[in-house]
Formats: C-alpha cells, structure tokens, sequence
C-alpha cells in the first residue's frame, strides 16, 4: 500500500512552504506532501466510507486535484484546512457519481476496520468497533463533521473553512454529530428482542 519513506529525506519545511514550492513546479515538495498526508487522508477516507480500495483511489484523486488546483491555493490559508477541502469534495463527486449509476448513496453494510486511530485513544480499544459502526449510520454531513475534528483533530476554526461555515457554526455542528453519535452507539448496544 504505502511504502515507508527514510525519515532523513523529509523535507522540514511549513506545510505552506512546500506548496509555494509544488506551485513553483517543484516536484520534490510535491512528495514532501504526498509523505505528510497520504496516510491521514486514507484514514479520512476509510473513517468517511468504510471502503479501503475506494480510500485508496480517493487518495490518489486528491493528490491529483492538488496538483490540478495548486494555482488556487492561496498561501495565506492554512494548507491542511486546503487538502482535507479537496479531500471532501473528492468524496462527495464519489458519492454523487455513484448515486447516479447505482441509485444509493449509502456506506456498505459492513463498515470495514481500518485499524487502531485516535478514535480508539478518544474511546478505547474496547469499544472502538461500536462507535465506528455507529460512526458509518450517521448522516454524511455529520460524519464529516465528527472526523474531521475527533479523529484528524483539526480546530473547530479549520473544520469550520472545510466545511465553508464560521468557526461556531462547526462547533454546534461538532457538538450535534457527537450527540449523534452517542444516541448510534446506545442504539446499537440495546439487546435486540
């Protein structure tokens, strides 16, 4: 999947720095890039669709829109709140694009485990599995919501530009997807009968 790079060739260099740079052409930033965030953003994805060779192809999507899109990036914004944008909209043209061939827009059946994460820090191993099942029956919008700030940890004021609200607005709606999430997960502890 993802080939570990020797930890001496990483560029050091501010996230912004090295896109001023793949904006420049300079491929080797564009790497440096590629090696900070190919494994969160499949995470994302694997969190946001339950699919792991779907992750895979939406990761490559969005290295190819950072490339397509590196003239937009504007070097005053903070470039992670830049990438996990690409990331969503990648996400949801998968969504609209099966939509209309399959008539769905839903998560399988069986939300794969993508493996230990901060969620399981945030929860406990324990119950981990639950609260990812629990994760894939919310509503997109709230799973994106929950992701971006629980298990990527990013700021409410960066959740906020992803998702094109204020910074408040994305702590309401942080606070309404965990509140989601709690009734899924009680949901699916109750015995079935």
């Amino acid at each position: 999947m993802f080939a570990p790079r020797d930890p001496a060739l990483e560029d050091v260099r501010p996230d912004e720095a090295l896109m001023r740079a793949v904006q420049g052409g300079d491929s080797r930033a564009f790497e440096g890039i590629y090696d900070r965030y190919h494994r969160p953003l499949f995470s994302f994805f694997v969190r946001l669709t339950g699919d792991r060779p779907g992750s895979e192809d939406l990761v490559q999507d969005v290295f190819v829109r950072v490339l397509r899109y590196r003239a937009s990036y504007d070097p005053g914004r903070p470039f992670k709140a830049w990438i996990y944008q690409l990331a969503r909209n990648a996400a949801s043209d998968r969504r609209q694009s099966r939509a209309a061939h399959h008539g769905a827009d839903a998560l399988p059946d069986d939300v794969r485990d993508p493996g230990p994460t901060p969620l399981a820090r945030v929860v406990g191993d324990e119950r981990r599995a639950l609260v990812e099942r629990g994760l894939g029956a919310l509503p997109d919008e709230a799973r994106e919501a929950i992701v971006l700030s629980r298990v990527e940890g990013l700021s409410h004021r960066e959740v906020g530009r992803i998702l094109g609200c204020t910074e408040a607005a994305a702590r309401v709606r942080v606070f309404r997807a965990v509140q989601q999430l709690r009734s899924a997960v009680e949901r699916l502890q109750r015995p079935r009968g």
